[in-house]
């Protein structure tokens, strides 16, 4: 927040729970848990939301490394059905990564009533994609996907 005080027109704060968080070696090695969402979390975006402009950094991150049981990806879900949510009574957008997730994603934003949604990095299919269209979400595409045979 402060980086914005300095640089108000540059700089556009949002405040969420990422899908991938640091583990114990120090590293982002690990995928999101329920007890990381804590009200603390909450708190901090409610006290700011006056001057946030999403929600987000937040979604779904079903990379292989970071997922270690199926557990992981209820978890992820939850917790981004939550912000959702919460974005949705703030009037907020999210800002939404989605790796290895398309159409979970995709499918619980729709499921959560989300309504101002930027999909970033997006990956999955063209399918998927269109069903984001209809429900208006706002993609921006990585180059990697000129190199994917899952979206070709």
């Amino acid at each position: 927040m402060s980086l914005h005080e300095r640089h108000r027109d540059f700089v556009l704060p949002g405040l969420g729970l990422h899908p991938v968080q640091m583990g114990g070696s120090g590293n982002f090695d690990r995928s999101v848990l329920l007890s990381d969402y804590t009200e603390e979390v909450t708190e901090a975006i409610l006290t700011n939301q006056d001057k946030l402009y999403c929600i987000g950094e937040c979604g779904l991150d079903f990379t292989p490394y970071y997922i270690k049981s199926p557990d992981d990806k209820l978890e992820q879900k939850e917790i981004l059905r939550n912000q959702a949510k919460l974005a949705s009574h703030l009037n907020l957008p999210l800002n939404v990564h989605s790796r290895s997730a398309g159409k979970h994603v995709i499918d619980t934003l729709e499921e959560a009533g989300a309504r101002k949604v930027l999909l970033h990095a997006f990956d999955a299919k063209v399918s998927t994609a269109l069903k984001g269209v209809e429900l208006g979400y706002y993609f921006s595409i990585p180059p990697s996907v000129v190199r994917s045979p899952q979206v070709m």
